[in-house]
């Protein structure tokens, strides 16, 4: 993580703080912080070329539903899972070379 990146989280701290409390109200509260971020940058910035504006970031963090994480968490464990079993493939194919 570069050092602007890292200062924008510490400024949005209070903002990220606030949206896993309401998941955890909304009995979401398995839901992790390195995750909210991971969904932002891969999924919700992927495609923004543009450096995000600071209240762009806190307005995209507020405005996130559950829904959003819990979909990408998903097809991130499938994709990691696909992974694993061609790797897992390779391996038994090397082995029985």
């Amino acid at each position: 993580m570069n050092e602007g990146m890292r200062q924008v989280r510490q400024k949005v701290k209070p903002a990220m703080d606030s949206k896993l409390e309401e998941f955890e109200l909304l009995g979401y509260g398995h839901i992790q912080e390195k995750e909210i971020w991971d969904y932002l940058e891969k999924k919700r910035w992927k495609s923004e070329k543009e450096k995000k504006l600071l209240h762009q970031v806190v307005n995209d963090i507020l405005t996130l539903k559950p829904g959003d994480i819990i979909n990408f968490m998903a097809m991130e464990s499938y994709k990691n899972a696909s992974y694993q079993k061609e790797n897992f493939r390779e391996q038994w194919k090397d082995l029985l070379k």
